[in-house]
């Protein structure tokens, strides 16, 4: 029995996180009793998941709150949500940064030049998905960086405090 134990909690354990493999934490909007997808102090992560979460996300008409730091991949909800589907607390800001390919990315024929290419096609083609008043912003700190139309090196980051985005239809809440 002794043994049993410990194998039944590491099977239980696996179960749960299989049971939240794919789950976006949401609560219930008091004004509307609807469901709001929950942005908490997110650092982002792997470029398509977010890429894929936040397309369902659009695809489902869901609504968004962010409350503290979207940074990296997690700004991509600035891309697939309309501003007025996508509210903000008083503690959001957004953190933009280039993209940087890690791990399974990583193709061992390719050089590091090579590499460093297809990082900075998929930092353009995020930056090219900002609207376009956040581009003009993105800009506008580009002389920190010397990289004119482009998003922060992948060692840098910009965060911008949620203030900016309220000016551009964001709702608080």
């Amino acid at each position: 029995m002794r043994r049993l134990v410990p194998a039944l909690v590491l099977l239980l354990a696996a179960a749960l996180l299989a049971a939240c493999a794919g789950f976006d934490p949401q609560e219930l909007d008091p004004r509307t009793g609807s469901a709001v997808k929950l942005i908490r102090d997110d650092p982002g992560g792997d470029l398509l998941a977010y890429e894929d979460r936040f397309r369902r996300w659009a695809r489902d008409g869901a609504r968004a709150k962010v409350d503290g730091l979207c940074a990296s991949a997690c700004t991509l909800v600035l891309a697939h949500l309309p501003a007025d589907r996508v509210c903000l607390t008083g503690r959001a800001r957004f953190g933009f940064h280039s993209a940087r390919l890690a791990g399974h990315y990583q193709v061992a024929s390719l050089d590091r030049r090579a590499v460093g290419a297809v990082a900075d096609l998929a930092s353009l083609e995020m930056y090219l998905r900002y609207p376009d008043w956040l581009r003009r912003e993105i800009d506008r700190h580009s002389h920190r960086w010397d990289r004119d139309g482009m998003l922060p090196p992948a060692n840098d980051l910009l965060v911008l405090d949620g203030r900016r985005f309220r000016a551009h239809g964001h709702p608080s809440c």
